[in-house]
C-alpha cells in the first residue's frame, strides 16, 4: 500500500510537471510578442468550436476544389496587376510590378478556419505565426434562396476596391478608413507569398443563406509608409 501510494505521489508530481511545462508553452504561443498582449485565435477557441452566431452550419470545410479556386483567383488578380493590366484607380491605371504567385499555407488556413467558425464579420485580434505577421480579409455573401458557391466572386469583391486606390500610393501605402482599400492591398501586397482560408456556410437567425470567408495572408501587408509592391520602373 505504501509503495502504491508512493508511486501515485510520484506520478502526480510527474503529471504536474508536464502540465506546468505545457502551460508555459501555451502562454508563449497564446501571446506572441507581435500580437501586443492579445490572445491568439488558436488559444481563444477550440479548432472546431462554433460561435453563437454560427446558426445551422451546413459546411465548414474548404474542399480541394475550393482551395484551388481561391489560389487561382488570387494569383490571376495578382498577375493582372503585375503585368500592368489594371486600368482602374483613383487615379489609375495601376503600375505593373513584381508580385509572386501565392502558395497555400496549411497553418494560415487552420487559423482562418478557426476564426471563420465564429461567423463574425470582424478581424480576430491575434493570428500571427512564428514565421511572420499575418494579415486578413473577412467577408460574406448572403441571400434568401440559396448559398452562393463562387468564392471567386467574393474575393474579386475585395479586389474591386482598386477602383478607389490611388496609383501613387503603390510606392507609399497609407491607411484610410474611407474609401476602403485595405482588402485590395492585402491581396496584391508584393511581399506576401502565402494564403490560407477558412469557410462556413450556414443559415443566419434571419433565415439567410450565408457564405462566410476568412483569408489569412503572410507575411502580412498594409504596412504604412511601405511600398505595396516593387514597380517595374524601380
Amino acid at each position: 500500500i505504501i509503495k502504491f501510494g508512493t508511486m501515485k505521489f510520484v506520478l502526480l508530481i510527474w503529471l504536474a510537471t508536464i502540465i506546468k511545462c505545457n502551460e508555459g508553452k501555451r502562454w508563449k504561443d497564446c501571446y506572441p510578442r507581435s500580437c501586443k498582449g492579445e490572445r491568439h485565435t488558436l488559444c481563444e477557441y477550440q479548432e472546431f468550436q462554433r460561435g453563437p452566431e454560427c446558426n445551422s452550419v451546413i459546411t465548414n470545410i474548404v474542399t480541394d476544389e475550393e482551395k484551388q479556386e481561391i489560389l487561382d483567383t488570387h494569383n490571376t488578380l495578382r498577375s493582372k496587376v503585375a503585368r500592368g493590366l489594371e486600368t482602374r484607380g483613383s487615379p489609375g491605371p495601376q503600375p505593373g510590378g513584381v508580385l509572386k504567385a501565392l502558395k497555400w499555407d496549411k497553418m494560415l488556413a487552420r487559423i482562418a478556419q478557426t476564426w471563420a467558425n465564429q461567423c463574425l464579420l470582424m478581424h480576430d485580434p491575434c493570428r500571427d505565426v512564428k514565421r511572420f505577421s499575418v494579415g486578413q480579409n473577412v467577408g460574406y455573401t448572403g441571400n434568401k434562396t440559396r448559398f452562393f458557391d463562387k468564392l471567386s466572386v467574393l474575393i474579386t469583391n475585395w479586389y474591386d476596391e482598386v477602383v478607389d486606390f490611388p496609383n501613387y500610393m503603390v510606392k507609399n501605402y497609407q491607411s484610410t478608413e474611407f474609401p476602403v482599400i485595405g482588402h485590395y492591398t492585402a491581396i496584391v501586397w508584393g511581399n506576401t507569398t502565402k494564403v490560407g482560408c477558412g469557410l462556413v456556410r450556414h443559415f443566419t437567425k434571419s433565415s439567410m443563406y450565408r457564405t462566410h470567408l476568412v483569408c489569412n495572408y503572410g507575411p502580412r501587408g498594409n504596412w504604412v509608409d511601405d511600398p505595396v509592391y516593387q514597380t517595374n520602373n524601380e
